[in-house]
């Protein structure tokens, strides 16, 4: 059966709990979702996008705790597409006030860009996430943007982690290191710290650890010749 869509956090949370406890449920998905949990509104689409990623990754990770594959066209098919599809067909932009709509554009492009290597991962090889990398970094790097907001420490560095694995061998990439690069400096974080800021925020295990040696590589080259 072919799914609906967009498929409701409702129907992800259903299809979740199917295997597991109640109780471990919940305890799963509430120490993963305060870290988006103040970002926007409660009743945002997109914190509602974000509570479905994470439901999405709870089912991942316990299939892989089984030894189960998840990694498979079924994956994108029931629990990523109709995601993606939701998330594509919200507005750019949320009227209201301007530090709430950058937050909101923020997030939107930033989940296209994390889900781009699941994707891939899963069977849709022919996924880039070029267009959003490069709205990504105009939209951050745009002076009028500047000081409109003050963005959460791990939602930044999530963003600019993930802009600069997915903008490898593009002309943004050297903007996102940098950037990152700076934005990790002034937290006074080393890569380490910064992988858990990053991973704590949004993150499923066995997708980007193939990226992370070159990435590291990248990145200590740019943070020594910045000093």
């Amino acid at each position: 059966m072919k799914p609906r869509f967009p498929l409701s956090e409702e129907i992800l949370r259903h299809h979740v709990k199917q295997e597991l406890e109640e109780q471990q449920f919940e305890q799963i998905s509430a120490e993963n979702s305060s870290s988006w949990g103040n970002l926007l509104s409660a009743d945002s689409p997109l914190t509602e996008i974000f509570n479905s990623i994470n439901i999405a990754i709870t089912h991942a990770m316990l299939k892989e705790s089984k030894n189960e594959k998840w990694k498979c066209i079924e994956y994108i098919l029931y629990l990523v597409d109709p995601i993606m599809h939701k998330l594509l067909s919200l507005e750019n932009e949320i009227n209201g006030d301007t530090s709430e709509s950058l937050l909101y554009s923020m997030g939107r492009l930033g989940i296209c860009i994390f889900m781009g290597p699941i994707r891939r991962n899963c069977g849709k090889l022919g996924v880039s996430t070029k267009i959003y990398v490069k709205k990504m970094k105009d939209l951050l790097s745009d002076p009028r943007n500047a000081n409109v907001i003050k963005v959460p420490r791990s939602f930044i560095l999530w963003i600019l982690f993930f802009g600069m694995l997915e903008a490898h061998g593009l002309q943004e990439e050297d903007w996102y290191l940098a950037s990152l690069v700076k934005t990790a400096i002034g937290f006074r974080l080393t890569w380490e710290s910064l992988l858990k800021r990053v991973s704590g925020f949004l993150w499923i295990e066995g997708v980007f650890e193939k990226e992370l040696e070159a990435a590291r590589t990248r990145y200590t080259a740019k943070l020594q010749a910045t000093h």
